[in-house]
């Protein structure tokens, strides 16, 4: 069992790491690979592939993901500020394994623009996303220093 006094102190690190990325995050249109998550007993790993699309702009699909090493997560579409991902725009749950062709609905309608799907774990409240409203869960799997995400263009036509 995971020691509770760590897990927050790893937490809120992760948190404040993860700003820090953000704030750093750059054009990469390469899908990302493996994490290691904040305790050193689990790994959590994972990729997301996705490609420049047409659509209605209510729905985003995800060409691939996988996950390891937690038993759920989420995909949350960011759309794009000045090249880094901003705000979410919309989620869908993902199970551990592979998938392919996950379509991800949008809270709202967007528009013709660049999107960052990106791969989060499922650890708060299982079934419900609280990134970043709840201090450090359903945090983004990290390949190294990056979050796993994938830049696309969304074209609504």
């Amino acid at each position: 069992m995971r020691n509770l006094t760590a897990r927050r102190s790893a937490a809120v690190i992760s948190s404040l790491f993860l700003a820090f990325v953000l704030a750093g995050c750059g054009s990469d249109d390469e899908s990302s690979t493996a994490v290691p998550a904040e305790d050193s007993s689990t790994t959590t790993t994972g990729t997301v592939e996705a490609a420049d699309q047409d659509g209605d702009g209510s729905t985003l699909t995800v060409s691939s993901v996988s996950l390891e090493g937690v038993e759920q997560g989420w995909i949350a579409v960011h759309s794009d500020v000045e090249g880094k991902p901003g705000p979410v725009v919309g989620t869908v749950q993902v199970e551990q394994g592979e998938s392919s062709d996950v379509v991800v609905e949008l809270d709202d309608t967007v528009a013709t623009g660049d999107y960052w799907p990106m791969l989060h774990v499922d650890d708060g409240e299982i079934g419900a996303y609280e990134f970043p409203d709840v201090e450090g869960v359903d945090l983004p799997v990290l390949d190294g220093e990056m979050p796993v995400m994938q830049k696309l263009t969304l074209t609504v036509s």
